[in-house]
């Protein structure tokens, strides 16, 4: 029974995934990425949300997982690059053009040929400078097929932007992607920034992470 109730709940959310796909049900949220020396906005990641209309606000924790499985997350992350690029030519066309945006990479797309064909020519299109764009990738992809994912992440690197690695300390984390991926930008986990007061084991990690990432010449975000 308990199974069967599950299977029914994802085919209904399936189904209300779909109908936000298609009646543009989804929006982005910037979130600001300060500079902690001067306190000043150094830049944004844009931030999908789904406002479901009987459910409300629906974690991405919870429909980003069943995107991926269904194969909707391809459609999504389209809609995502698109809206965000536009934000972005909106901003350098007010006079804010050292403003970096920062947009997640799915490990679906980016071992995809088609989806990921499909994002390259979004960027290709872009028509502005690339350098203050950033992609985000998790290592989730990394474990499915490493050369592959080295090849398009410098792929992307020739077309201008930079590239972070999220999450960093969780999962599938390993010192082997850092020095193997040519990225930019190092995102270490909010797991470990929010027990950092505790002067514990958490406290050495971050700044160990910290001085690791400066003399690899990284830049280093604490979420």
């Amino acid at each position: 029974e308990a199974i069967e109730q599950n299977n029914l709940y994802h085919i209904e959310m399936a189904k209300k995934l779909q109908n936000a796909i298609e009646s543009s049900g989804f929006e982005l949220y910037y979130q600001p990425i300060f500079t902690l020396a001067d306190n000043t906005i150094h830049g944004f990641e844009a931030l999908l949300r789904w406002n479901e209309v009987s459910r409300g606000f629906i974690s991405p924790a919870e429909f980003i997982p069943l995107a991926e499985d269904t194969g909707q997350i391809y459609a999504i992350e389209r809609w995502v690059f698109q809206s965000a690029l536009s934000q972005k030519k909106a901003w350098n066309a007010s006079g804010f053009n050292d403003i970096t945006l920062s947009i997640n990479l799915s490990s679906k797309t980016l071992i995809s040929d088609v989806s990921f064909a499909i994002i390259e020519s979004y960027l290709k299109e872009f028509n502005d400078d690339l350098s203050t764009v950033v992609i985000e990738i998790t290592e989730t992809a990394l474990i499915t097929d490493m050369h592959k994912v080295i090849m398009r992440v410098e792929r992307l690197k020739e077309l201008g932007v930079k590239i972070a690695l999220d999450d960093f300390g969780t999962g599938y984390s390993s010192l082997t992607h850092i020095k193997v991926l040519p990225v930019d930008i190092v995102k270490l986990d909010r797991s470990f920034i929010s027990q950092i007061e505790n002067k514990g084991k958490d406290e050495l990690i971050v700044s160990s992470v910290i001085e690791l990432v400066k003399k690899l010449d990284h830049q280093l975000v604490a979420e």
